[in-house]
């Protein structure tokens, strides 16, 4: 018997788990304490929030304009991150404030209409409301543009992002974990992740609250930072995956328009929240940029659920064109070593920027490649690139010359370009990826567990899978497989031992 068996016996006994499930912990997780922490999620293993990035900074930059009674506007990304990121900070502040003042406004950005920077003209419209203050969350840090905008309106600027970054010195307080200069311990916080560790620090110092306090009273902060994280497909391990386990207990137990249009079909689970939850949200900007914003923080019940069962139609429809966008774009595609381009070159039967993530990632996973789609509109070249192991941002800013303006993670980032640089852009990205040859597959032969196909709902306790908690690879003694968050089987050939 092996070690690996032997640690498998003994976690099974002692966390009570099947040992299926037991040898892919062990394999993983060869220390104790941190199998444990793993099926285990605490909030004791929290970072507290005051080693972040200008937080001190931003916290009194906020409360002193609610203190003068000053508008404040949250400025923020078009998807279930950004809507989830300004619902987190406009409650914080609506709880800080004393009655109805200051007024707060939120703008999720209109991808077709603002790009990737603050709109100028979209800021003199709330500076008529007299905006003097205003907070970007899930947006803001990468590019200089968006301070020198501010610094430009008059306008007192907050950031609180997760994006990547190059910039070293910043004008106005920015919250980022992924700053170079960051200590803070753990730096694959989504957007939502960084505003509920904002919120806890405005909680904590304009109102005295101490961590347990701030976890016990907001139960509705959990299930919205789990919302966002699970989204935003962040690396499920460490802060991310207690976000997600504290999450799913508490939405369970919410009493909220949104919450209870879901629950009435029975409790909430992560493949529900994955298959059901997140592509409602993620619909909700083809219908209209404010609708997510809207439905996190509506208490109507009858708008509420009117509006869930027209967003799931349009989700249905947003698959189909999704998949007949993917089958022109595989159509159309130039493969090149480590990477796959499909360009459009006119917006036809629907497509939209929304589109191109998804399209990205189906063309990613049909090539086992780095994908990059583009649209051409305006005279500018629109982008999202998927990756399984490249680091995309790290790969734009080698190029960031090209750009209009750019920003994103290492396995999903997007750009704006003119539409001059299309040549040079495939001619620099292809050099990068040859440069590093890091696009094989990240899929082990090696199976982790042998597992009955029909006994799959036993992996649970590892969800949500991502990069760095991928789906097991596993075997029923004659078929190598993996699974996914819906517990589909997905074949990967015979197993040859």
């Amino acid at each position: 018997m092996s070690d690996i068996d032997i640690l498998a016996q003994r976690y099974a006994a002692d966390f009570t788990i099947p040992i299926g499930l037991a040898q892919i912990i062990a394999r993983r997780f060869p220390k104790y304490d941190e199998a444990r922490d793993f099926l285990s999620p605490s909030t004791s293993k929290l970072y507290p929030p005051n080693t972040m990035p200008d937080i001190e900074e931003a916290s009194k930059e906020i409360y002193n304009a609610i203190q003068r009674d000053f508008p404040i506007l949250i400025y923020c990304h078009d998807d279930p991150d950004g809507y989830t990121s300004a619902t987190l900070i406009y409650k914080t502040i609506c709880d800080l404030r004393k009655g109805g003042s200051p007024e707060i406004f939120i703008y999720p950005i209109n991808r077709e209409k603002d790009g990737y920077v603050l709109n100028p003209v979209v800021l003199d419209e709330y500076i008529k409301k007299g905006i003097k203050t205003i907070i970007t969350v899930d947006f803001g840090i990468s590019n200089p543009e968006n301070f020198r905008i501010a610094r430009d309106k008059g306008l007192h600027l907050v950031v609180c992002d997760h994006h990547e970054t190059n910039i070293t010195k910043f004008s106005f307080p920015a919250v980022d974990p992924k700053r170079v200069d960051s200590k803070y311990p753990f730096r694959e916080l989504a957007g939502v992740g960084v505003a509920f560790k904002l919120s806890q620090y405005l909680f904590q110092k304009f109102l005295g609250l101490n961590a347990h306090d701030y976890y016990n009273l907001k139960k509705e902060f959990w299930a919205i930072t789990m919302l966002g994280t699970i989204a935003d497909r962040v690396t499920p391990i460490s802060e991310n995956r207690i976000f997600c386990y504290e999450g799913l207990k508490a939405i369970n137990k919410l009493d909220l328009p949104w919450v209870r249009y879901f629950l009435k079909d029975g409790p909430i689970d992560f493949p529900r929240v994955i298959s059901e939850l997140v592509p409602i949200f993620i619909s909700a900007a083809h219908l209209d940029s404010k609708l997510g914003i809207e439905l996190l923080n509506s208490g109507g019940v009858e708008w509420v659920y009117k509006t869930i069962n027209e967003l799931k139609l349009v989700e249905e429809e947003r698959k189909k064109l999704i998949e007949n966008f993917t089958s022109e774009a595989i159509s159309m595609s130039k493969v090149f070593e480590g990477v796959v381009f499909s360009v459009f070159t006119k917006t036809t039967n629907g497509l939209k920027l929304h589109h191109l993530g998804g399209i990205a990632s189906r063309l990613r996973d049909h090539f086992g490649k780095t994908a990059v789609v583009l649209l051409l509109q305006n005279g500018r070249y629109f982008g999202e690139l998927r990756s399984y192991k490249i680091d995309l941002y790290e790969l734009l800013n080698s190029m960031k010359y090209l750009f209009i303006d750019f920003g994103g993670h290492k396995r999903a980032a997007g750009f704006s370009m003119a539409e001059g640089n299309l040549d040079k852009f495939i001619e620099e990205v292809c050099n990068f990826i040859s440069r590093y040859s890091r696009y094989d597959s990240e899929i082990k032969t090696e199976p982790e567990a042998t597992i009955d196909k029909t006994q799959v709902r036993i992996l649970e306790p590892l969800m949500p899978f991502g990069d760095g908690n991928r789906a097991p690879i596993l075997t029923d003694g004659v078929d190598l497989y993996t699974i996914d968050h819906k517990f589909n089987i997905i074949d990967l050939g015979l197993w040859q031992t």
